[in-house]
């Protein structure tokens, strides 16, 4: 029923398709990427005066329920949702934790299945261009190249040291 796009840098527009007649309704990127955000309530009470509910009803129409973290949950889902993974066998592969740091907001993003721990910052998740399986996909190449290396080094090393024994 809602889709929310970007308009600016600091701006969404949230459109609310069973609502043909009415006006998109403008929201700050900030309410949207603070997890303790209601964004229910706050459609509604924006919402309220043009559609004509009585003032009695309004407070009824309340869940005060908060949004969560979106761009977390969005991004695991993506995760979750791409099959081409090696050894993808659960469906809940993916979680995705904010960590708010030193004026900062990361995100920790945990593979399950081979352990893996990703960190990027919010600004990072919040690019409208970035394609999360391929750049996700990309890291995990480039942390088998890592993991190749690394094991090639060990077995030169124990070659060598072998071969001083004799």
């Amino acid at each position: 029923r809602f889709h929310i796009y970007r308009i600016s840098e600091t701006h969404h527009v949230i459109m609310d398709c069973a609502a043909h007649l009415w006006e998109d309704v403008e929201i700050s990127t900030s309410l949207l990427l603070n997890p303790e955000f209601c964004v229910s309530d706050w459609y509604a009470k924006r919402c309220e005066p043009v559609r004509g509910i009585p003032p009695r009803l309004r407070r009824c129409r309340q869940n005060r329920e908060a949004m969560g973290d979106a761009l977390g949950h969005h991004v695991a889902f993506l995760l979750n949702r791409e099959r081409r993974f090696p050894r993808n066998h659960s469906t809940n592969r993916f979680s995705c934790e904010r960590i708010e740091t030193e004026g900062e907001v990361l995100y920790e993003i945990i593979d399950q299945e081979l352990d893996m721990h990703l960190w990027t910052n919010e600004w990072f998740l919040c690019n409208e261009k970035l394609n999360i399986t391929h750049w996700y996909a990309r890291n995990l190449w480039k942390g088998y190249i890592r993991l190749q290396n690394v094991l090639l080094e060990r077995e030169r090393e124990w070659g060598d040291n072998h071969l001083q024994l004799l």
